[in-house]
């Protein structure tokens, strides 16, 4: 099964849930509920959210790392070649490796670090107000779709 259509699948499976009992609770006027059940939906999409994340991450490295060792055996030339021989992927920061992939300033450059920086304040134990509005996950699903599919060497 395609891990990406499962989690996607999981993800909305979750979410409407929990958006059913947060309307409930609202509707109810149980403002504790209300908020309880708000919670655990921010919950499951940063956990959604930083799962898919990762898996564009190793994809985007994969890529790197095909590029570079593409590189190195097909320059002859010392010079040249000695500047890939160097290039350790490791010390390579992740905008770095994304503007190898896809124009930098672009639409999608931009899509990607504007979810970069999503990452990085969930995964450092910030949160993002009104997580269901500033992360879209349908356009999030689609959007790693695409890019697993498009971000070739």
């Amino acid at each position: 099964m395609n891990t990406i259509k499962e989690l996607e699948r999981q993800f909305f499976e979750i979410e409407n849930k929990y958006a059913a009992n947060e309307f409930n609770a609202r509707r109810k006027g149980n403002r504790l509920r209300e908020d309880y059940w708000r919670k655990k939906r921010e919950i499951n999409t940063h956990i959604h959210f930083l799962f898919l994340f990762t898996r564009l991450e190793k994809h985007i490295k994969e890529q790197i790392e095909k590029l570079i060792n593409n590189k190195k055996s097909r320059i002859v030339h010392w010079k040249t070649k000695s500047i890939w021989e160097i290039t350790d992927i490791k010390n390579l920061h992740f905008k770095k490796m994304l503007a190898l992939l896809t124009e930098k300033g672009r639409a999608d450059f931009n899509i990607i670090v504007d979810y970069y920086d999503k990452r990085n304040e969930i995964a450092h134990g910030g949160t993002i107000q009104n997580i269901n509005t500033s992360i879209n996950m349908i356009n999030f699903f689609a959007n790693i779709k695409r890019f697993l599919k498009e971000l070739k060497r």
